[in-house]
């Protein structure tokens, strides 16, 4: 078995102009993958991810106070998937499962609230299809360049694929110093119409303990 535990955690904020501090990044991601290995490429697989913020999210309309839109854990994503992981070779892995998906909110259910009903939900379930697909390519000696590409379709409505993609290259420029240029998209209707794009140029120093 290859049990592979990942956490990814990101805050930034900036200031432009005269205008008051505002986030530029705020991710709190965790995924747990559990693969059983049969000696083949071929390989069956559980995983489970949570994914939120850590500061309140606002929007500034022209001429308006700021209005708060979103919280820590308002809302966050839970998903739980089961199927099989294809490796035709060591860099790319991706794989293919039945999961559930889950936006959980307190406040600001507008993230899980069905707009079709009169209640207001503050939960939304969701069983569908995911698929991951993991990519690393060492492209030079001190350059690699990795992209991960995550999809689900719920089951009601196949045809409205929530899209995430995260692409990095990762340039070591000696033993401490690395440059990172990452671009983001993401698209999920559920949330925006629009796709959102992000991109960030990062310089910072690297140590390895063990």
């Amino acid at each position: 078995t290859r049990w592979i535990n990942s956490l990814k955690a990101t805050f930034g904020q900036a200031r432009v102009g005269d205008q008051e501090l505002r986030k530029t990044d705020d991710e709190l991601y965790f995924e747990s993958l559990l693969i059983y290995t049969l000696g083949t490429t071929i390989n069956p697989y559980a995983s489970a991810t949570l994914r939120t913020q850590f500061a309140p999210g606002y929007t500034f309309p022209a001429d308006l106070p700021k209005q708060q839109i979103s919280a820590f854990f308002d809302p966050a994503y839970m998903t739980q998937s089961a199927g099989v992981a294809y490796t035709p070779f060591e860099n790319l892995t991706t794989r293919l499962g039945v999961g559930v998906r889950e936006v959980i909110t307190s406040t600001y259910t507008a993230y899980a609230d069905d707009p079709e009903t009169i209640e207001i939900e503050k939960t939304r379930v969701n069983g569908g299809l995911e698929s991951v697909t993991d990519f690393k390519w060492p492209f030079a000696e001190n350059m690699v360049f990795t992209s991960r590409l995550e999809m689900f379709s719920p089951f009601t409505a196949l045809d409205r694929v929530i899209v995430r993609s995260d692409n990095t290259v990762a340039m070591k420029v000696n033993q401490y110093v690395t440059v990172n240029f990452n671009v983001q998209l993401v698209n999920d209707v559920n949330v925006q119409a629009r796709t959102q794009i992000k991109e960030a140029l990062a310089v910072g120093l690297s140590y390895t303990l063990l």
